[in-house]
């Protein structure tokens, strides 16, 4: 169980660094007009539809605040991740 409890501690440095080689290979969009609208649904849009479902599904608390968070999360990140 050692070698598999190493493994569990070193996930998500392994993925913070995964994450930050991706940022460091961006290039500026051909589209900006399109990323903005894309990003502004995704942070501003999906929070609130999850808010919604959440609320009807009778989650609370905690539950409610991990789901609303991780729509929020930018695909990308999830993907890495």
């Amino acid at each position: 169980m050692r070698p598999v409890g190493l493994l569990n501690d070193a996930a998500i440095p392994v993925m913070l660094l995964v994450l930050g080689m991706q940022f460091e290979r961006h290039a500026t969009p051909e589209h900006p007009a399109a990323v903005a609208t894309a990003v502004g649904l995704s942070l501003l849009v999906s929070p609130l539809i999850a808010f919604g479902l959440a609320s009807g599904l009778g989650l609370a608390g905690a539950a409610r605040q991990a789901s609303v968070i991780e729509a929020s999360m930018p695909a990308a990140v999830a993907t890495t991740v």
